[in-house]
């Protein structure tokens, strides 16, 4: 049995999309393929390079849906772009399933249908085997703009505006912490040099020391020998002094005693 295949614009209708309906499909609808033939050339619509080749190219159909005797699936600009393009061409199209069931049938297309270009902009085609279906997309109404309602304006005197006096907030000004910068740390060779400019000064300090023992020394054992020495030269002084003489006063009567 031959099917009819019929592609109808959308409502409302979208550049570059379309509805195909499909009568009198005998077999499964899961895994629901096609392809588009032209009778001009016998050439097969390719979905990947988007022309028409001699080798068959294969439509995967998704969302089918079940509409009495009629199968209905949405289709985008990918498959009805190259379709309008000769709008005198006729096209056979083959429906097959994945039980084999092969039907095919002529493929009618609306007057109403508009390609993609319409829409001011290139669509970009899908690389793909899948016809996916496109989301129909709501045109917005043009909506009248209210109109200003007219104001009445009174050209009043201006007035002059009070002088304002401005007091500006000094923001406290955080007085900065003092850096404690800790103490370099000594070098080992700086330590190593004061080390040993302390063990000079010690070894100097001693040798001071044990030069005035030495030297007291000395000086204690001079004194005890040249002692006795002064005592002996006192005591024989002593003795070699004549005793003294007792003088007395010259005096007259003294003179004439003499006589």
């Amino acid at each position: 049995m031959r099917i009819n295949v019929r592609l109808d614009s959308l409502a409302p209708n979208i550049p570059g999309q379309a509805q195909m309906s499909i009568k009198n499909w005998s077999g499964e609808v899961s895994g629901l393929k096609f392809t588009v033939q032209r009778h001009q050339d016998l050439g097969y619509l390719n979905g990947v390079q988007h022309d028409w080749s001699n080798s068959e190219y294969w439509f995967q159909l998704s969302s089918v849906e079940q509409d009495g005797e009629f199968l209905r699936v949405n289709i985008g600009a990918d498959l009805l772009d190259p379709l309008l393009e000769d709008i005198n061409a006729n096209y056979r199209i083959t429906l097959r399933n994945n039980d084999g069931v092969n039907q095919s049938g002529t493929l009618k297309i609306a007057s109403s249908l508009l390609p993609s270009s319409a829409l001011g902009s290139s669509q970009a085609h899908q690389a793909s085997g899948h016809l996916s279906s496109p989301v129909s997309a709501s045109v917005p109404e043009p909506q009248a703009e209210p109109q200003p309602e007219p104001e009445f304006s009174l050209d009043l005197p201006a007035e002059e505006p009070e002088p304002q006096i401005v007091v500006e907030e000094q923001t406290p000004v955080a007085a900065a912490e003092p850096v404690v910068s800790a103490p370099p740390a000594p070098s080992p060779q700086a330590s190593n040099s004061s080390s040993k400019r302390v063990l000079i000064i010690i070894l100097l300090v001693l040798l001071l020391l044990a030069i005035a023992g030495a030297a007291w020394w000395f000086l204690q054992k001079k004194d005890s020998v040249t002692s006795p020495v002064a005592v002996v030269e006192q005591s024989a002084a002593g003795a070699s002094s004549p005793a003294p003489v007792a003088v007395g006063v010259c005096s007259l009567a003294s003179m004439q005693a003499h006589d």
